[in-house]
């Protein structure tokens, strides 16, 4: 009977230990930069926000002063939830809104940089010969013109793609109700 409660006090003490290596760790102290309430700002959280932020402003920025604004920034945001300004239907949209509008500029952007245009010296010259005079010399604006219809390219191309998407899908509209 002895044997039986050594082998259950060994078994509970192993599940014991057990269970607190697979809880998840808190970032050693050495690693918080500060702790706002039940918050923690660990070392890489900021010199990530520090480094994207100087990149943002080309400004060398003040650590104490940056990490004071993060501290505030906390606070203001725990508080904001705390009277449940999270769950306003309002924020919601906002961020929807901006959930969307995000994804759409990306997309965008990426198809842009996908499309691929090429305009050839006689696209140029023609373009320059059909501007209104007097023009300036066209070795001074070759480049710009160059750049302007790569730019009208690609946006014909982008166009075109879009189209090819909507071609593609099924859409289809209740007129009663748009009327």
């Amino acid at each position: 009977m002895r044997y039986l409660y050594y082998v259950i006090a060994l078994v509970v003490i192993s599940l014991m230990f057990l269970g607190y290596s697979l809880m998840p760790k808190r970032p050693e102290d050495k690693d918080v930069v500060a702790r706002i309430n039940n918050r923690v700002i660990t070392k890489t959280e900021f010199e990530d926000s520090l480094a994207r932020a100087e990149a943002m402003t080309h400004v060398k920025k003040d650590r104490r002063s940056f990490l004071q604004d993060m501290i505030s920034k906390e606070l203001l945001i725990q508080e904001a939830e705390k009277m449940g300004l999270d769950k306003d239907e309002s924020f919601r949209r906002s961020i929807q809104n901006y959930y969307e509008q995000t994804l759409l500029k990306n997309l965008i952007n990426r198809k842009m940089d996908m499309i691929k245009v090429s305009v050839t010296d006689k696209e140029i010259e023609d373009y320059y010969n059909n501007m209104d005079k007097p023009r300036p010399p066209f070795s001074e604006v070759k480049d710009k013109i160059r750049a302007a219809l790569e730019e009208k390219n690609k946006q014909q191309a982008l166009e075109a793609w879009f189209n090819n998407l909507k071609e593609k899908a099924s859409i289809k509209i209740n007129e009663a109700l748009v009327r």
